[in-house]
């Protein structure tokens, strides 16, 4: 099993999946009809602003008791897990990149290339950057998307 004295199963939502006695417990985690409950169901108002749909479905599939619903390794969950955070529909953006289009495309694209999923220096927090190139919806009018963004952002530069 290795060391997991650093780790907190239930730190997402601050409870387990499954609670009771350890019977009950063991029958709910057995049984393939009882399904792990949704994450959302347990997380504060707070934390469910925060928490994105494609999170959400990582989680579901990683408790998922059949084989073949879960992720086949380690990997690939952590690759879906890097691809929920870099969702174009985040609800806030650490960092919100503007630009002269004529003069600063490739620096903005530098930046965003390097900044975007990068950890914070506390590693606490993974960061996402809005660059409009990058986070505009096909057909999303340019204005709205821009205000939205600026809108969802903390730093500005």
């Amino acid at each position: 099993r290795g060391d997991t004295s650093g780790m907190n199963p239930d730190g997402l939502c601050g409870r387990l999946p499954f609670e009771g006695l350890p019977r009950a417990v063991q029958k709910q985690i057995c049984d393939l009809r009882v399904e792990a409950p949704s994450v959302e169901r347990f997380v504060s108002e707070d934390a469910r602003a925060m928490l994105n749909t494609n999170i959400s479905n990582v989680i579901s599939k990683a408790l998922c008791k059949r084989a073949a619903g879960r992720f086949r390794d380690a990997i690939h969950m952590k690759e879906s897990l890097q691809e929920a955070a870099a969702d174009k529909d985040l609800d806030e953006y650490t960092i919100f990149i503007s630009y002269r289009v004529s003069t600063d495309q490739a620096l903005a694209q530098i930046l965003f290339d390097e900044l975007n999923n990068a950890e914070t220096a506390s590693k606490r927090q993974r960061v996402s950057v809005y660059l409009d190139k990058e986070r505009l919806k096909h057909a999303e009018n340019w204005e709205a998307g821009f205000c939205n963004g600026l809108r969802k952002s903390r730093i500005y530069k």
